[in-house]
């Protein structure tokens, strides 16, 4: 999203599916920050160094927050230990997440037709921050996916793709839609 904020100039259109624009909490009040410092606790169990029992424990609460209590107890053995062998790339990507400094009021800037896709039952972080940006950007607008939680290009595929081809089909280019 930054680069749409930055180089508007060559962003036709931008569709973000489930923003993790964590930062952007801070800008929305009581409510968004009961959810900020829920994600915040998840991201601290990720230490560079924790031994191997914190990490499982810490990718466990990290798949349960965002996919529904117990799904980490669902999940056979084998899947367990193969999410657990990505908490260091889950430590990255919080990192980095949480090293953006765009606030709202930044995506008033945001003057392109933007799309912003969630699902009806996604954590209350990603729906705050949806909401957010929907609120902010001028030409922002969202839709919600009925059922769908934060893992809605896995879970709700087809309904991802129904919104992603019209939302071409809307903003393609002649050239493109003579292809």
């Amino acid at each position: 999203m930054r680069f749409a904020l930055e180089d508007h100039a060559r962003v036709r259109t931008l569709t973000v599916v489930e923003p993790t624009l964590f930062r952007l909490l801070r800008d929305l009040g009581p409510r968004a920050g009961d959810a900020l410092r829920g994600i915040e606790r998840i991201a601290r169990g990720f230490t560079p160094s924790g031994p191997d029992q914190d990490r499982m424990f810490a990718i466990a609460r990290f798949v349960d927050y965002w996919n529904g209590a117990r799904t980490w107890a669902a999940l056979p053995s084998q899947r367990q230990e193969m999410l657990a062998l990505k908490s260091d790339q889950v430590r990255r990507d919080f990192e980095a997440i949480f090293s953006e400094r765009l606030c709202l009021p930044a995506f008033r800037k945001l003057n392109v037709p933007t799309l912003i896709v969630t699902g009806t039952v996604s954590p209350a972080a990603a729906l705050l921050i949806a909401e957010g940006l929907a609120r902010v950007a001028p030409r922002a607008s969202s839709v919600a996916i009925a059922g769908a939680g934060h893992m809605l290009p896995m879970t709700h595929t087809p309904d991802l793709l129904r919104i992603l081809q019209a939302r071409l089909e809307v903003h393609a280019s002649p050239t493109l839609k003579a292809a």
